[in-house]
């Protein structure tokens, strides 16, 4: 499950831009002028933006910092050694590709990976910054895992790519009948044309690389392959993601799914009418806001076909898109659609972040105008009660829930966490299961919490400012606009009171700690729900609690947070490593015994968090 653990349980013809757009709510989406990102009416910019550097700048920012990795790599992290031993070959024991070194504020962001004879080490990574005119990084901003030992490792492969991709499909198939078995078409009474039927831009093969696995320690390496399959269930997909070794055992394994321009009007389900932009196509309007790089797609209610969401709305004057209610299915795709500009605005204007990848991606499907889009698509699967962010594709997928459970999972918050998930894959990765899994979804709970509270105040539904300690503030309940529908007022989960749902706060009452094999019966070892104890810290960092933290406000709080997951933690950080990097980004941000850093490591003490 993607994202929040909710628990019960080609083109037209006609190609029309005209700049036209509504100046509603909130700024208008764009004025056809170049990428307008509107801002929250409530927050002034907070930060500055940060640069991705291109291919040919960070072949030069390596080339500059391979000439220090070597002093550095038994030097002193923000709480320990980096590596148990002195690397030997650094150049060719690290490698840049595929990953992302960002500037900002006189800073070079490096995150690198570990290669042996140009295989991946599975869990080999570093993270650290180089401040213009030094040669060398500060020690204490480096955080790596490094493999060592491998060089006992047999590269020549014994078990054949084929032989380990039917491994892990057999580990698939489990999943997917514990999901239901293989999902169908059962689509919705108004199925669009196909004509408005998009293709996938790549054919999904099932993948299979050669990667040096950690296996039990050292002197226990492992060549293995490392294999992607995926499959739609009746009740969610699987990408399932494993490492097999040359004698056909699985090391790890997990399921990786984590849980041209028209003005129009936008009657949304959550937040009234709303600025939306359209691209005229198939006789109607379809939602391709080219400026912002954004477009909503439609599953119609299945698990495998896409359209555009379209609306054959004509009177150029009158662009209406939705209902107000569900009963037509383009409310929930206006609602998704101004949830994610606001989303992208959070991340430009508060974490100085140009979306997902930091560089207005990743994008998907294609434009009726031409060009690809970052790509939500709405009305998964049937009365399906879930969203997730899928990594392979690089979108974001909303179910309309049952009814019951859950309404439509286009919310504020939801979409927030959701896209979230991307830039932690595009900056820590954090592996889906285990602590790292709990920790990948707390960020996505803080950051869809804070995108909200961006938009709205810190009460959540209102531009008022009360909450406190008795739980009346919306900010911090997760998912509560969908969640049981009939049931006024619950929510999900509670950022500042874990407790009321039975979720810990406490790192003692962590549920499935490790060692413990992830599954789709155990949450892949409690992601969903641990990550509540991560929430509690950030919620006592943010308000305080009484004899344990002095808040430091949120917008503080969430600085700390994501500059620690863009700067300082790897893939496979649990809580230990969560909290040594946040307080380092405290003293990297405010100054090493500022109130800010010991905030901080008083929350992680209040919660237990190990140091």
């Amino acid at each position: 499950m993607s994202m929040l653990k909710y628990r019960v349980g080609v083109r037209g013809a006609l190609v029309i831009l005209i700049a036209v757009i509504a100046v509603l709510n909130y700024p208008a989406v764009n004025n056809g002028q170049g990428n307008a990102i509107p801002r929250s009416p409530l927050d002034p910019t907070i930060t500055a933006q940060d640069r991705v550097l291109t291919e040919s700048e960070k072949d030069a920012a390596f080339d500059l910092l391979m000439g220090s990795i070597d002093s550095i790599s038994t030097s002193q992290g923000p709480a320990g050694p980096i590596a148990r031993t002195r690397l030997k070959d650094p150049k060719n024991e690290w490698t840049h590709k595929g990953s992302i070194i960002t500037r900002g504020k006189g800073l070079t962001h490096y995150r690198l990976s570990q290669v042996y004879k140009g295989l991946k080490v599975r869990n080999g990574n570093m993270t650290l910054e180089l401040a213009d005119g030094q040669s060398q990084p500060d020690p204490a901003s480096v955080h790596a895992e490094y493999v060592d030992d491998i060089q006992v490792v047999d590269i020549n492969p014994k078990l054949s790519r084929q032989r380990a991709i039917s491994i892990v499909k057999l580990l698939a198939k489990n999943d997917v009948d514990a999901l239901g078995g293989l999902a169908g078409n059962v689509s919705s009474k108004d199925t669009p044309d196909k004509k408005m039927r998009v293709k996938d831009p790549v054919a999904f093969n099932d993948e299979a690389t050669l990667e040096i696995h950690p296996g039990e320690g050292r002197g226990k390496r492992k060549l293995a392959w490392h294999v992607s399959t995926r499959e739609n269930a009746v009740n969610g997909p699987v990408l399932m993601e494993a490492w097999v070794d040359q004698d056909g055992k699985v090391l790890e394994a997990y399921n990786n799914l984590q849980s041209g321009i028209f003005g129009g009007t936008g009657h949304t389900l959550y937040q009234g009418d709303q600025g939306i932009t359209l691209d005229a196509a198939f006789g109607g309007y379809v939602v391709n806001d080219n400026s912002l790089s954004i477009g909503v797609y439609d599953n119609s209610d299945t698990t495998n076909t896409t359209y555009q969401a379209w609306s054959p709305t004509l009177n150029i004057g009158n662009h209406i898109f939705g209902h107000a209610s569900t009963d037509q299915r383009n409310t929930t795709n206006a609602d998704t659609y101004t949830t994610t500009v606001q989303t992208l605005s959070f991340m430009y204007w508060v974490l100085g972040r140009d979306f997902v990848d930091g560089a207005r991606g990743p994008r998907y499907y294609t434009s009726v105008s031409g060009g690809t889009l970052i790509t939500a698509r709405n009305h998964y699967g049937s009365n399906y009660n879930n969203a997730f962010w899928d990594p392979p594709t690089g979108t974001m997928n909303l179910g309309d829930g049952d009814g019951t459970a859950f309404s439509s999972f286009a919310s504020l918050d939801i979409v927030g966490h959701e896209w979230q998930h991307g830039v932690t894959q595009y900056t820590a990765n954090l592996v889906y299961r285990n602590e790292p899994g709990a920790i990948n979804e707390s960020f996505s709970d803080i950051m869809g919490a804070m995108t909200e509270r961006y938009w709205r105040g810190e009460s959540g539904n209102a531009f008022t400012s009360n909450c406190n300690l008795a739980g009346n503030c919306t900010t911090w309940k997760i998912g509560d606009e969908s969640y049981t529908p009939g049931t006024a007022g619950d929510s999900m989960r509670y950022m500042n009171e874990p407790w009321r749902n039975g979720y810990p706060w406490h790192y003692s009452q962590r549920v499935y700690p490790d060692p413990c094999t992830p599954n789709i019966f155990n949450d892949n070892c409690g992601v969903h729900t641990n990550s509540s104890i991560s929430n509690f810290a950030f919620y006592s960092l943010s308000k305080g609690w009484p004899g344990a933290v002095t808040g430091i406000g949120a917008d503080k709080a969430t600085q700390i947070f994501y500059k620690a997951l863009r700067d300082c933690m790897i893939s496979s950080d649990g809580f230990a490593w969560t909290r040594r990097c946040t307080q380092w980004a405290a003293s990297s941000l405010y100054g090493a015994g500022s109130n800010e850093f010991n905030q901080t490591r008083a929350a992680w003490d209040f919660v237990g968090a190990p140091n």
